[in-house]
């Protein structure tokens, strides 16, 4: 089963504060998930860095094929 969202080793840093530390997911096509977790565990940063919104410090985002940071004005006209 491919993958649609795929994200290895993802880390994001604002000035000192760690957001991302190593998140790595592989969502499967046709698969419902749901992102818990406390406050600053990361959620919004994750969801903004799939969306394109915001670069990774390291690590790598594939959303449909494509780089949401790279090209996202293909991944949503897609």
């Amino acid at each position: 089963m491919s993958s649609v969202i795929q994200v290895t080793e993802a880390r994001k840093k604002f000035f000192r504060q760690l957001a991302l530390d190593n998140v790595s997911l592989a969502v499967p096509a046709g698969v419902v998930y749901a992102l818990l977790g406390e406050n600053g565990a990361g959620k919004t940063t994750l969801i903004r860095s799939l969306l394109g919104y915001y670069r990774l410090q390291s690590g790598s985002i594939d959303v449909l094929g494509m780089n949401p940071a790279k090209q996202p004005l293909e991944m949503f006209t897609r």
